[in-house]
């Protein structure tokens, strides 16, 4: 076939390529060869806990179930959020008049207590004062079995966040829907946040002064400067390398060729 244009043989290039390699597929690298190659150019991801600031608090001062559940729960929402939450189980509970004074002396920036007072409504959001109260004796009025009291102090914990510190409405059809008692808690369809509201109370945490600790590969920690010493060959090798390269210095700078001219 005679080509009259450029474009007409850039075409024909492109078909004979293509016919080449017509009913050769492609083969696809597993996960597991996917994880390898990441880990051999990166070292892996890696933590930095130095950045994280303030904290949530959850007291549990409450005997109905056990704190194994609630304690559990808790530390999701730790990694959810990579934030600093934290489990503290008390003989004695804050009053709705000491809270205020009780979120100082634990030193968080937020603070929920699970209590069982016959005088408190089942869930009591103070988003101002940063301070919240779930309590267990409204939604265990009906002498529920222990893992079914679990699952809705579970629920309620969710719920507690989103109250305190979702400040742009809820998702239709979550665990924040209205419900009137615990026969409609336990009918909620999810147990926990959605993404788009996990995403607005991380944004409220921070304005809290509640930080999140920070992710990175070992090659970028290492590049900014707070990576820990490597922990096995691959890292050892980017250390090495990078610390190699910066020893180096000016002694032996990158060389960029000037542009050519046209005579």
């Amino acid at each position: 076939m005679k080509c009259r244009s450029i474009m007409g043989v850039t075409i024909v290039i492109s078909g004979f390529c293509m016919s080449m390699y017509a009913g050769q597929p492609v083969r696809r690298l597993t996960a597991a060869e996917r994880q390898e190659r990441f880990l051999r150019q990166t070292g892996g991801t890696i933590v930095n806990l130095g950045v994280m600031k303030g904290n949530v608090t959850v007291l549990d001062a409450q005997k109905r179930t056990s704190g194994l559940r609630i304690k559990k729960q808790v530390a999701e929402m730790g990694q959810l959020f990579m934030c600093d939450f934290r489990y503290m189980p008390t003989e004695r509970a804050p009053t709705l008049s000491t809270i205020s004074d009780c979120l100082k002396s634990a030193d968080a920036n937020v603070l929920i207590v699970v209590v069982d007072d016959p005088f408190l409504p089942s869930l009591l959001t103070a988003p101002e004062d940063r301070w919240a109260f779930i309590n267990v004796s409204r939604i265990a009025a009906d002498n529920p079995a222990e893992d079914v009291l679990s699952n809705r102090i579970g629920k309620e914990l969710w719920r507690t966040l989103g109250f305190l510190l979702t400040r742009d409405g809820f998702n239709d059809d979550s665990v924040m829907d209205p419900i009137q008692d615990s026969v409609a808690l336990d009918a909620l369809k999810y147990d926990s946040l959605m993404q788009e509201e996990v995403v607005r109370i991380k944004i409220t945490l921070a304005a809290m002064g509640v930080m999140p600790w920070e992710t990175a590969t070992y090659k970028d920690a290492v590049e900014e400067g707070w990576a820990p010493p490597p922990t096995n060959d691959i890292q050892k090798a980017i250390w090495e390398k990078f610390h190699a390269e910066k020893e180096r210095g000016p002694s032996h700078p990158i060389t960029i060729q000037p542009p050519k001219t046209k005579k």
